[in-house]
């Protein structure tokens, strides 16, 4: 079903923007949340719409988007790399962040390999060449044998 009238859809639920892109404005106790994130373009119309249906912008502190091109979450936060790393961490989301024990279990398999690659004197014996398409060098199953021991 498309809604094509602006305004109360029902209680708590109020469709805003344009007709080729509009909005749901979802209504909650103490909160809002916008759904559908809409386009930049539409935003002078959205909070206009806003002010004559008495709308509390302030509320609105979700925001679902369900199509999700750059140009249609416009209205919604741009976090550069370095506010979405500071934003993670104040919700305490750790997808992006390693704990102790994982970096330290990474560094139980590298350390040897990297120890063995810096006591070699023989570049000759570094560089492991292999036919483009296979799995890997001969040699590495070698050296594999040669640190699990």
């Amino acid at each position: 079903m498309r809604i094509r009238d602006f305004g109360k859809v029902r209680d708590n639920l109020w469709h805003l923007g344009r007709e080729e892109s509009g909005i749901y404005v979802l209504q909650g106790l103490e909160h809002s949340m916008i759904i559908n994130g809409g386009m930049s373009c539409i935003l002078p119309d959205i909070l206009r719409q806003m002010k004559i249906f008495n709308i509390d912008e302030g509320r609105i502190d979700k925001l679902l988007i369900l199509h999700a091109h750059f140009d249609h979450v416009g209205t919604g936060p741009v976090l550069d790399a370095y506010e979405k790393a500071l934003h993670d961490v104040i919700e305490g989301d750790h997808m992006f962040f390693w704990r102790q024990d994982g970096i330290e279990l990474c560094w139980s398999y590298l350390t040897p390999i990297l120890d063995y690659f810096e006591t070699c004197e023989d570049r000759a014996e570094q560089l492991l060449p292999y036919a483009s398409g296979s799995w890997d060098p001969d040699t590495a199953e070698l050296i594999m044998k040669f640190h699990k021991s």
